[in-house]
Order: C-alpha cells, then structure tokens, then sequence
C-alpha cells in the first residue's frame, strides 16, 4: 500500500501490465484448454505454438478492425525463455 500512497500512477501502471497478463492467460486456457503434453520439453514448445497462434489470431483481428498493415510491424526474435527450464 505504500508504493499506492507514494506513487499511485507507477503502481497503476504495474497493476494495468498485471491485468493484461492474467488476461491473456485466461484466453489462451479457454482457446486451447489444458496443455497435452506431459514431458518438459514438449510442454515448452506446445505452449510456444499456442502463443504464436494467439498472436496471429490478434493480427487478423487488429488488420480487419483496425485497419493495421501486419507487414508493417517489425518480426520480433523469440527469446529462449524456456530453454532454461528444460535444461534443468
């Protein structure tokens, strides 16, 4: 509650990523249901393609009712996030 009193804008901020976070996170369950897989590593790469299906699926939605060009956003490289986990 101090980091509220102190700076309220900065905390809301930091509640607004959460929110969007725990957002996605509850679409990507109701799209694709629970994960299938049952080894690490391919529980890693099912979870990647789930998020690059969603991410997709945000392009078509963003270019039919935005009007946004999806050739004109820069590719960003996935970072290896995961790898550390399977490595363990």
């Amino acid at each position: 509650m101090l980091e509220f009193v102190e700076d309220t804008q900065e905390w809301l901020r930091q509640y607004h990523l959460r929110s969007i976070v725990e957002t996605v996170n509850s679409t990507l369950k109701r799209l694709f249901g629970p994960l299938r897989k049952k080894l690490v590593e391919r529980k890693a790469t099912e979870i990647l393609a789930r998020i690059c299906v969603y991410n997709i699926r945000q392009l078509v939605y963003l270019k039919y009712t935005k009007g946004i060009n999806p050739n004109a956003i820069r590719p960003i490289r996935a970072r290896p996030v995961l790898q550390n986990c399977v490595a363990q």
